[in-house]
């Protein structure tokens, strides 16, 4: 088993939700913590502990990280998934900073990956709080795109940090809009969904249902395929790239950029078995 922290900023997009249910549902992940990054990280650790309730394994701590980007402002809004708690409180909720938390796991544990859903602060800031403990690390990193002029969310809401990621020399795989875009959740899956008697699913839908009253459209499943990446390569094609992420430029902020003389400093997925995926989440989670 992969032993495996994963940070995320559940609660917005209903990608988290799902790669945790996944990450859950996978006996190649022993997952040990769950860190929260970006702006309402209480209502997000409560969401992801939600998730760890389902399954039976709210033993697997879960520490709030960082609420704003390393330059901007904090984001107050609540996540549109926040209903789904029901004013619960979850005892595996520890008073630990996220920063801390990774850290402390980092040296505990001889081999660690880290599979990263929102932005790269909280990862950013272990790196430059403790770049030692990294040393027996590698990253899945869900952001970035290299083949459309777009900023990808993750990347964008704190550049910054993904720039001193990207440029740590820790291994790592970036999952970017260039393979998650192929994989979207189809109607067949929503009705596995819908019709389910499993209580993980159940909760799942709750959680489906409240994205869709916003968005009305099916799920993309960015975070759920960066989570089988760090398991499962064969369902993805890579390449090693040197990827920059552009801090200046006036209408490109954000930007993730490949530098094609410069020495590889990542793995990069640019190709994907979709159906291969799908298939594979329909396994683990719906059915």
């Amino acid at each position: 088993m992969k032993k495996v922290i994963i940070d995320t900023d559940i609660g917005d997009d209903i990608d988290d939700a799902l790669a945790l249910a996944l990450a859950l549902s996978s006996p190649e992940l022993e997952v040990i913590a769950i860190t929260t990054v970006y702006g309402r990280v209480d209502i997000r650790a409560k969401l992801a502990s939600r998730i760890l309730e389902a399954y039976n394994r709210l033993d697997i701590p879960v520490a709030m990280g960082v609420r704003r980007p390393l330059f901007g402002e904090e984001s107050t809004h609540i996540p549109n998934q926040a209903p789904v708690l029901e004013d619960k409180n979850f005892p595996n909720i520890v008073d630990k900073h996220a920063v801390d938390l990774i850290i402390e796991m980092l040296e505990r544990e001889k081999s660690l990956t880290i599979v990263t859903l929102g932005p790269l602060t909280n990862i950013a800031l272990a790196l430059l709080k403790n770049r030692d403990a990294f040393k027996n690390s590698e990253l899945v990193i869900m952001g970035g795109c290299i083949t459309r002029p777009v900023a990808e969310y993750n990347i964008k809401t704190d550049p910054e940090a993904a720039s001193i990621v990207f440029s740590s020399g820790l291994p790592m795989t970036l999952v970017g809009l260039d393979v998650t875009l192929k994989c979207v959740m189809t109607n067949e899956m929503l009705e596995l969904v819908n019709k389910s008697p499993k209580p993980q699913v159940k909760l799942l839908k709750k959680f489906i249902g409240l994205w869709m009253r916003i968005y009305k459209r099916n799920p993309i499943l960015h975070d759920p395929l960066t989570v089988a990446v760090s398991f499962n390569e064969e369902i993805v094609e890579k390449a090693r790239k040197h990827v920059v992420v552009e801090l200046h430029g006036k209408y490109t902020r954000g930007f993730t950029v490949t530098l094609p003389k410069e020495e590889p400093n990542a793995n990069v997925c640019i190709g994907v078995n979709s159906q291969q995926f799908l298939e594979l989440y329909e396994s683990r989670v719906l059915t």
